[in-house]
């Protein structure tokens, strides 16, 4: 069930592809998805690509054991054209909690930030969390040094709440919009 933006697909991550995505399996990993991957993949944030593909190896055994969170824990994020690159991953980080809210993630490989990808992949994203009616708010949350991180944030319509669920973290957030 991939979404489509004008630049991007999104594909819902599977068992086998995080599984690659895990070992670091780039060449099965891109005949996987039918992609190129580059140089700098994963995305990461002042690390060697670790804690990415921890966090691959981590959704794969969550999808492993429940089938059904599929599209509820990391979509690929490729270029459409001229060719298909994998640039990034956006992600729920799980179904709406009790409360109704569900947190968004994202990541662009460093040769693709700056573009626009981030946000018009996580926007493409949100709008199909807002499609589940237990959906009652969008959230996510950075590092306040990480200024694009909030800037994505602030371009999907999310707004500071405060401190994050983390030490020194920050949440940003909105209602859920409504849906047709």
């Amino acid at each position: 069930m991939p979404l489509a933006t004008d630049r991007l697909i999104l594909e819902t991550a599977t068992t086998e592809s995080l599984g690659l995505a895990a070992e670091n399996d780039l060449a099965a990993l891109a005949r996987s998805l039918s992609c190129r991957i580059p140089s700098d993949w994963p995305p990461r944030i002042d690390d060697d690509g670790r804690m990415a593909r921890d966090g691959f190896a981590y959704v794969r055994d969550l999808l492993r054991k429940d089938p059904t969170l599929t599209g509820w824990w990391c979509w690929w994020v490729l270029l459409r054209a001229p060719e298909r690159v994998l640039i990034g991953t956006v992600s729920p980080k799980g179904p709406p909690d009790p409360d109704g809210a569900v947190e968004v993630s994202y990541g662009i490989v460093a040769s693709e930030q700056g573009k626009g990808y981030a946000t018009e992949a996580t926007q493409a994203l949100i709008g199909w969390v807002e499609r589940d009616p237990r959906t009652r708010t969008i959230v996510a949350e950075t590092l306040p040094q990480l200024g694009a991180s909030i800037a994505v944030m602030r371009k999907c319509g999310l707004t500071y709440q405060g401190p994050g669920s983390e030490a020194g973290s920050i949440r940003y957030g909105r209602p859920r919009r409504a849906t047709d």
